[in-house]
Formats: structure tokens, sequence, C-alpha cells
């Protein structure tokens, strides 16, 4: 017990088991499926229609959960916040000119990956990095079809200790390497560390 709060110590602490209860499997919910994230929230068409509303009730959902990011004291910087969508795969078609190989075209719908990357703001450290990627795809079955960027970005809305250590985005585009079965590679490769 300390004295000065009257408060036991964390290892002390008693379990509050009403915290550590999951519900059981219902409707679209599967405890199973279950993982820690802060301030998570869903849109979507339940059909899977993509849809312009979804997009924008998601970034108003990303506005009204301000609080669960890790701002510091000038709010411009933070944690950050995403959404997560579906490929937009009319949208890359139009763009894939930008940065296939000439005379290359995009894979059917459903058959490529794209992957939002940051990298180095100096160039030759850029260069290594897609350089590495490129080498490290082969390792997972994936090659690489191309790299998109610069992206456009709002910099200017960032903070001075976001804006220091903002990274270079870009864009890859991965496929099927010949042969490869399965783009997804599921549970084996989820979560591994790859060095080179």
């Amino acid at each position: 017990m300390d004295a000065r709060t009257n408060q036991k110590p964390f290892e002390e602490a008693e379990p509050q088991p009403e915290w550590e209860k999951i519900p059981p499997k219902q409707g679209l919910y599967d405890p199973s499926l279950e993982k820690d994230s802060c301030g998570v929230g869903v849109v979507m068409d339940i059909k899977g229609v993509p849809c312009r509303k979804i997009m924008d009730d998601a970034r108003e959902m990303l506005c009204r959960m301000s609080h669960r990011g890790g701002l510091m004291s000038d709010p411009r910087d933070g944690d950050g916040a995403g959404i997560l969508i579906g490929i937009p795969d009319s949208y890359y078609r139009q763009l894939s000119h930008t940065f296939l190989p000439e005379g290359a075209a995009l894979p059917p719908n459903g058959e490529y990956g794209v992957g939002n990357v940051f990298l180095p703001q100096e160039e030759n450290r850029r260069l290594d990095c897609t350089a590495r990627f490129d080498r490290l795809a082969g390792r997972f079955g994936l090659r690489v079809l191309g790299w998109r960027w610069p992206l456009e970005v709002r910099s200017g809305i960032l903070g001075p200790a976001s804006r220091g250590s903002e990274p270079f985005i870009a864009q890859v585009f991965v496929g099927r390497a010949n042969g490869e079965e399965n783009l997804e590679g599921g549970s084996e490769t989820e979560g591994r560390v790859v060095t080179e």
C-alpha cells in the first residue's frame, strides 16, 4: 500500500472480471477475431457495394474519434489515423501508365495488391529500400508490378514535430510471382519479420 496515495501498487491490484469478459459469438461478431486496437470503427455496405457515402461516413467517424488519437501539445502532431478501403481498381487502371512499365497492364481486379509504404525522404536511401522490397517480395511469392510516386500529400497541415519526421509516401503494386496460386499468403506469411 502506498501511504501517499492510499492505493495498492499496480502488481497488487485485484483483477476486474467484468473487464476481461468477451461476448459470445453472435451475428457477425466472432470473438476469435478479437484484436487490440485503439478506436476502431466500421462503416460498410453489407453487400460489399462501394459508394462515396462510405468514405464520407468514415471520415466523419475519424473526426468524431479525435479523442482516441495520441495528440501532442500541438493538435497538428499525433499518432495519425487512416481509413482502410478496398482497392479502387478503375482509378488505378486510369493511372497505371504512370507507374507500370510501358506496355504492361494491371492483373484482373482481385489479383493484385496495393500497399502504402513509408520511405526515407533522402533519395538514395529511398531507392535502396525499394530495391530491397523488390528482392524480398519474391520470398513471399510476389512480384513488384510498379511503384507509384510522388503521391499528393498535404504537408502544410502537419505540426512541427510531425513535419520533422514526415516520411516519403509511395504506393507499391504487387502481383503473384509466376506460377503462384494464391496472392494472399494467409497465416503462413502473417506476422513475419524479414531482414536482409
